[in-house]
């Protein structure tokens, strides 16, 4: 959940340009408290299979933005370092997924030409002659290691991070905040 979405935050920061440093950093610790909450409700929401989902939900805060981002961060597998990298099924655990059948290209070799703006884009598949067929299921006779298809069941969507939660009254807690600083003066 991006904290964008709470409704109030964007006066909250017009208002905070205005105030001093103290009451700054304590809006900063309120954000990270609502983001702290948004997170364990995520876990709390999540399929637990494995928990590898769980934990690749993490929160990002920006305190000199006054910004938290919470949720699957990070690229969708890709790039090093990114905690969201084996949890890639994620995206297909929270939206959903339709039933196709796909072309496995597991230990093909590909070659893609074109570019599919300018020239049309197209993709061979270099096999190397393999002895070894495949004995059985739809794919029967083709070469292992060639391309192949299979068909995907459809997946209901669960979502667990982009979910309306009304428990958590993040508008409570930002009223209750200024009306702290307006009682020490703060705000006049």
């Amino acid at each position: 959940m991006d904290m964008r979405s709470v409704r109030g935050l964007a006066e909250a920061n017009a208002r905070l340009d205005f105030l001093p440093t103290a009451a700054k950093e304590q809006m900063g610790v309120e954000v990270g408290l609502i983001a702290r909450d948004v997170l364990a409700a995520q876990r709390r929401d999540v399929a637990k299979d494995t928990g590898l989902l769980r934990g690749a939900l993490t929160v990002q805060l920006q305190i000199e933005r006054l910004r938290a981002r919470v949720g699957l961060l990070g690229k969708n597998g890709r790039g090093a370092g990114r905690r969201i990298g084996h949890a890639f099924y994620g995206r297909f655990v929270e939206f959903g997924r339709r039933a196709q059948t796909v072309v496995v290209t597991r230990g093909a070799k590909r070659r893609v030409r074109g570019n599919g703006r300018t020239t049309a884009r197209t993709v061979t598949y270099d096999t190397a002659p393999v002895a070894r067929l495949r004995r059985r299921g739809p794919n029967k006779g083709t070469p292992i290691g060639s391309p192949y298809k299979m068909r995907v069941s459809a997946l209901s969507a669960r979502p667990f991070v982009r979910v309306d939660r009304p428990e958590h009254d993040y508008q409570q807690r930002l009223a209750a905040f200024w009306a702290g600083l307006m009682a020490r003066g703060w705000g006049s």
